[in-house]
């Protein structure tokens, strides 16, 4: 059944407001799942996840489904929408009808870019203001300036759309559409992260590039800045899951986005189900972990384990998880009665620091 304009909610954020949808089709992990439905699942864990979400109460205008494509300035929905226009016509016959309405159509330009157009000699929809005609009417989407023709415009907009990605062909070109477009909003240090072979060959990568991206798709700027700090600040070994909470930590703390420890909070079950790991449970938490360094002092000096003679001092306190680490670790794990891995996480960290209090007292 088709969403109704009845249906169709009205919220606010910062200075704006404007009508939204949450979703009736939520996003579901197929049975054997690809590194990009991973990917999909851990930012729908934050972003709302439903093909179908509309929200038209921020800057963006009008953002569209799973992970909230933008249309202001980036045009994004009008992209999405003409890759559903190729896979299937006809499923965009109540938009176009609902846009003819007001004098509008919609096509591909000369410059290869789907675009709408207004019939009255504005031409192309190529500017922000333009972008609000279309979607918002008279209104400039901020609060208190909506004249009840340019609510019920735009309700419709978001009825339509949200009823256009119910259909299992648009949901289909949805993703085809959004799937190759991931990794676009990694840059610099971050995008050189999620090139490297063990973003994709372990399971500690690929829950790095599932979280990454998660924080990247809300903001590639703070992201890639968090990515920076992370890396400047860390000089231990790469890719363990020590390394991979320190990363956590930097993404949600750094750029003091005051959503980002609940982000944390929504991703972190996913990643400890698709990946099998153990991550604090609380943002808050993540600024006790140890580094590498760290685990190794406190097995040589506090539990008085033989780590070696590699490192500035000679005692094997080196910063890389190497074969005497992981089994020393791995022997402390199992005097502790856990699974005796050697892999480091929030429960055999606990341990180490419970065992360091110990000798302190």
């Amino acid at each position: 059944m088709p969403v109704s304009e009845s249906e169709i909610r009205w919220g606010s954020y910062d200075v704006y407001e404007g009508p939204f949808f949450r979703g009736t089709v939520p996003f579901v992990m197929p049975a054997n799942p690809c590194l990009e439905d991973q990917i999909l699942a851990t930012i729908t864990a934050a972003e709302g996840g439903h093909w179908n979400a509309i929200n038209m109460y921020d800057r963006c205008i009008c953002t569209v489904g799973l992970i909230q494509w933008c249309e202001a300035g980036q045009f994004s929905v009008s992209e999405m929408l003409g890759s559903v226009y190729e896979r299937d016509g006809s499923l965009l016959e109540p938009l176009l009808q609902f846009c003819d309405s007001f004098g509008v159509g919609f096509s591909r330009t000369v410059r290869n870019k789907w675009r709408f157009g207004f019939r009255d000699g504005r031409g192309e929809v190529d500017r922000i203001e333009e972008q609000r005609q279309l979607f918002l009417l008279k209104s400039s989407g901020k609060k208190g300036d909506w004249d009840q023709a340019s609510r019920i415009h735009a309700k419709r907009w978001a009825a339509i759309l949200a009823s256009l990605f119910e259909h299992p062909e648009a949901i289909a070109a949805q993703r085809d559409f959004t799937v190759p477009k991931l990794y676009g909003f990694a840059s610099g240090v971050g995008a050189r992260y999620l090139s490297a072979p063990e973003a994709r060959g372990t399971q500690i990568g690929r829950a790095f590039t599932c979280a990454f991206l998660s924080f990247a798709i809300n903001s590639p700027r703070r992201a890639e800045e968090s990515m920076r700090a992370a890396v400047n600040a860390w000089k231990d070994q790469a890719w363990t899951v020590s390394w991979l909470a320190h990363v956590l930590e930097l993404l949600t703390f750094h750029t003091n986005v005051s959503i980002y420890p609940h982000r944390y909070e929504a991703i972190r079950p996913v990643l400890e189900k698709n990946f099998g790991i153990d991550l604090p449970d609380r943002a808050s938490a993540l600024k006790n972990l140890l580094s590498v360094k760290e685990i190794q002092h406190i097995l040589v000096y506090v539990l008085g384990y033989d780590l070696g003679g590699s490192g500035p001092n000679g005692d094997g306190v080196d910063g890389i998880w190497g074969p005497k680490s992981q089994s020393a670790l791995a022997d402390f794990e199992r005097r502790q009665g856990f699974l005796k891995d050697g892999v480091p996480d929030r429960t055999t960290n606990e341990a180490l620091l419970r065992a360091q209090d110990k000798v302190k007292a």
